[in-house]
């Protein structure tokens, strides 16, 4: 497989997934609890207590900060594309390489 479609397949499936790119923070995080226990309502005041007990569902901004790493990714991705068509396989190269750093520190 070349690097133009490797970099294209990379692009393609990083701009397809439903939950990083697309993630983003409402409130203290109490919302994504709700949203979470909402799906099975059977359980939901128990989903609710444990949930609430581990203080990490609630760090949220980390998760929104994961997430401009992911757009910055798509970014990285999408420059390293355009110079591929440029006929830079240096800059291209470079580009593709620090694409995963931001995602790899999460």
């Amino acid at each position: 497989m070349n690097s133009l479609a490797l970099c294209s397949l990379c692009l393609f499936l990083i701009a397809q997934s439903p939950w990083l790119t697309n993630a983003t923070v409402f409130g203290d995080g109490s919302d994504l609890i709700g949203q979470i226990c909402n799906e099975n309502p059977e359980k939901k005041i128990e989903c609710t207590n444990i949930l609430r007990a581990d203080p990490t569902v609630l760090d949220v901004p980390a998760i929104a900060n994961c997430a401009l790493y992911y757009e910055r990714t798509i970014e990285d991705f999408t420059n390293s594309l355009n110079a591929l068509k440029r006929q830079d396989p240096q800059t291209a190269n470079y580009l593709a390489d620090i694409a995963g750093d931001g995602p790899s520190s999460c």
